[in-house]
Order: C-alpha cells, then structure tokens, then sequence
C-alpha cells in the first residue's frame, strides 16, 4: 500500500508538537442491531411455518397421547403409535419449506450486506483518524478486503444455518418428549416460547461477536498495510468493560504479538478499539 512519506514528513514537526491523540472510533452498533433484525425476522418466519406444520396440531396430539380424546380405542392406539412419525414428518415439511425461502444464496447476500457495511463504516472511521493525525486516507483498492469478506460471508452462513438448525431439532425433541410423557398443552407451548427465546439470543451473540471481530480484524489489516505496527488498547469507558480488558487501557501492544486473548475486538462481544501508534509511526519513517 502506497503511503506519502514527504508528505507526512512535512506534518511530523506540527503533530509532534500538538501530540494529538486520534479521534476515537465509533462502534458499529447500528450494523450490530440491523444484523439481529434479520435474523430475529427469519426465525419469526420459522416460527410461523413450524406453527403451520405443526404447532397447530399440538392439542390433539397430546390429548391422544393423554388418552383424552373420545374415539374408538383402536383408532387412538393407532395415532398414538403413528404419532412420533407424524411430527417427525411434520419438522421435516417446515424445514424444506423454510429452505426454500432462506436458500443459501439470500443467506449469502444478507452476511455479505453486513460485511459490505461494516467495511465502509470502518473505512470512515479509519479515515476520521488518519486525516486528523496524519493527513492522507486509505486507497480506494485495498487487495485484501474482498478475501475478507469472502471469508466473513462463508463463516456468517454457516451461523445462520446453525441457528435455525439447533432451533428445528429443539422443537422436534420437544414435541416427542411431550407426546412421549402425555405432557399438557400449555407445558409444552412456554417450554417452546422460551425455546424460541434462546434462538433469539444466539442471533443476538452472532450479530455482536461476528460484527465485533469482522472490525477489529479491519482495523489489524488495514493498519498494517499502511505500516503501522503497533496501537494503543482503548476501552469503551464504561462499566461493562472486562477488568483484564480495563487494564490494558492506554497500553502499546504489537500486531504481531496480541494479547492472550486476542487483539481489540477479537475476544467475544469486546468493545475496545486499537487506536494506532501514530507517534510510533511517526519515529519509523523517520
């Protein structure tokens, strides 16, 4: 990557003098927050044909299961004995029905969209601090971006398919565990509501973690293919920062040699940024 040293050069005696620190990054929240709309809108979609296939029938079959119902006892023996079968059928019908909407290349374009947005809004932050301290910008081709994406919208994909994977087979063992045990109606509805509410959470940590991580590898790429090799640890000041975290705050670390857990924005749902070593830089190009 191509960087002006006479032109920094001829900045270096002014910032040095001002020793001005880089504007701090914004987090990426709204991406975050756009991201989990997503995926709550199609697991409330998986919801609504699991509910269709299935949950509709839920009273009768365990009613019958309960031996509740008034027929001709060979005719419940026989749906009770055809009854795992039946949901069984019933989870694989929404499953492919739910496939065919959220095939794999819709799944691609939303991971995508998310890695796209998360690029620019971390180019612009990037940029807000390099203008400020050292007066250039990044290039508009950088090489290693679309790999990156590639990797991120493969990784996404498979996440999100886990998701709505875990959730369908929870429903399944959920139903046969009740028409096994005679279980009642209402039992089994809250245990599939908060089933429901897991899902949520785990798109919820998908869309916090995977953005995260996406923006700080940005920051660890893009940094050093400009040549800067080293950043200060910056925590997002506030109480829900990590105490290990907490004690890194102002510190210098190498991009070649991370911390423990990993670099900003690397360990799960980690808000701190590296803030680049601008002075550092500085004293290289010399």
């Amino acid at each position: 990557m191509a960087v002006n040293l006479a032109a920094i050069r001829a900045r270096r005696a002014k910032i040095q003098r001002r020793k001005r620190r880089p504007p701090p990054q914004r987090q990426p929240d709204a991406i975050r927050m756009s991201y989990f709309a997503a995926l709550r809108r199609l697991l409330l979609r998986a919801r609504e044909i699991l509910q269709e296939e299935l949950l509709n029938q839920l009273p009768r079959l365990l009613s019958l299961a309960r031996g509740e119902v008034l027929a001709d006892s060979a005719f419940v023996v026989r749906i009770d004995a055809d009854g795992p079968k039946r949901i069984k059928e019933a989870v694989d019908r929404a499953v492919a029905r739910f496939s065919q909407e959220a095939t794999g290349p819709r799944l691609e374009r939303l991971a995508r969209k998310v890695g796209e947005d998360t690029g620019r809004f971390h180019e612009k932050e990037l940029n807000k601090q390099l203008r400020a301290t050292l007066g250039i910008e990044l290039p508009v081709f950088e090489p290693k971006m679309q790999a990156r994406l590639d990797l991120f919208t493969e990784r996404n994909v498979a996440y999100i398919e886990t998701i709505s994977t875990k959730y369908f087979d929870g429903v399944k063992k959920l139903v046969l565990g009740a028409v096994e045990t005679g279980q009642r109606h209402e039992e089994l509805a809250k245990e599939i509501k908060d089933l429901t509410g897991v899902a949520e959470s785990d798109a919820k940590r998908v869309a916090r973690d995977q953005v995260g991580k996406f923006f700080g590898a940005l920051n660890q790429v893009r940094q050093q293919d400009l040549g800067i090799n080293t950043y200060i640890w910056r925590t997002s000041q506030d109480n829900r920062v990590r105490e290990e975290h907490e004690a890194r705050e102002g510190k210098v670390f190498s991009w070649d040699d991370p911390p423990e857990d990993g670099h900003p924005g690397q360990p799960i749902q980690c808000r701190c940024y590296p803030e680049p070593n601008i002075q550092a830089f500085l004293e290289e190009i010399r």
